[in-house]
């Protein structure tokens, strides 16, 4: 495996349906490019054990035989894939999974248990995966890793997005692009979008304070992205980064147009659709034709060019990736 990454483990959710192809090319590939493990795991609904009036043998026999259908299915359309990315003429017996459940409490559950560094998924209803379906929005709002959404055939990556807004999130963001960006020998575009502060009455929005406060503060964040992109340790990796003023959402959703993939910092708070992800992630995901990964907030530290148990020469404590 690769000394220098963070992605030792990455799990790909899959379907009996046959509709994440996709993401399964997209996983096989990041996990030869990676020298990470692959696990794929396919989630299948099961018969309730409330049901009344049936015996525990036969609630059994019904779930085994769910679970064998589903497995049989699963492995009928991801032989051919399996294939193409050259894992062999069959479905290896320990890289596929059937588990029952819902998939997104099944995808996250077993990311929990492997620990997967990674989680790749594709659409998982009978509709694109931009429509974002209970699935997708239910394991990018919970995964404790990061989540790459791959819901268009796998192209070439040679220049990723990366949007900071300067919190803990968009470092992680940060870190995670560069591991990528090295892996691919890709270039990395960090773009700020400065919004000014506004007030909006009777339907007119007019900028808050004085001219020179407003210009102070759009100075200030321009110096805070000149600052970070000239500290981060790039190394061998290609990085350039842009300060734009004017909405977020739309900025970055123009940016996708000459971008490869992108990486989002992000976090929950609530149970609202696009509040799960943060409201400019959840525009971005729902607009991206590009593999897009979402990074959770810090629950554990890799330092790049480290061991997990102590920092590096070159100090990296703002940049931890997961």
């Amino acid at each position: 495996m690769a000394e220098d990454t963070p992605y030792k483990r990455i799990l790909v959710g899959v379907d009996p349906e046959g509709l994440a192809t996709h993401a399964v090319a997209c996983g096989a590939g990041l996990a030869d490019k990676l020298a990470a493990e692959l696990h794929l795991v396919a989630a299948v609904a099961v018969p309730p054990s409330l049901w009344p009036g049936i015996k525990e043998e036969e609630l059994a026999a019904m779930n085994a035989a769910a679970l064998g259908r589903a497995h049989d299915a699963t492995v009928k359309w991801l032989t051919p894939v399996i294939r193409e990315a050259g894992l062999g003429d069959e479905v290896p017996s320990d890289l596929l999974h059937v588990r029952p459940g819902h998939p997104a409490k099944v995808i996250l559950r077993e990311a929990d248990e492997l620990p997967a560094d990674l989680i790749v998924i594709g659409p998982h209803a009978k509709r694109s995966l931009l429509d974002f379906g209970s699935t997708a929005r239910a394991v990018l709002a919970r995964a404790k890793a990061p989540v790459w959404t791959q819901s268009h055939p796998v192209t070439p990556i040679k220049k990723i997005l990366v949007p900071v807004d300067f919190s803990e999130h968009s470092k992680l963001a940060l870190a995670h692009a560069h591991a990528l960006a090295k892996a691919f020998d890709a270039e990395v575009h960090v773009v700020h979008v400065y919004e000014a502060p506004l007030f909006a009455y009777g339907g007119i929005a007019e900028t808050v304070g004085p001219t020179y406060v407003v210009d102070a503060d759009r100075n200030a964040a321009r110096d805070e992205l000149e600052r970070v992109a000239a500290e981060f340790p790039w190394e061998s990796v290609k990085a350039t980064s842009e300060f734009v003023e004017g909405s977020a959402l739309a900025v970055i959703e123009h940016r996708l147009k000459t971008s490869d993939a992108v990486v989002l910092g992000t976090h929950g708070r609530t149970a609202l659709n696009r509040f799960l992800i943060g409201s400019v992630a959840y525009g971005v995901l729902k607009q991206s034709e590009i593999p897009t990964v979402v990074v959770p907030g810090a629950r554990k530290q890799w330092l790049i060019g480290a061991e997990e148990e102590g920092p590096p020469a070159l100090s990296m404590s703002d940049y931890p990736v997961e």
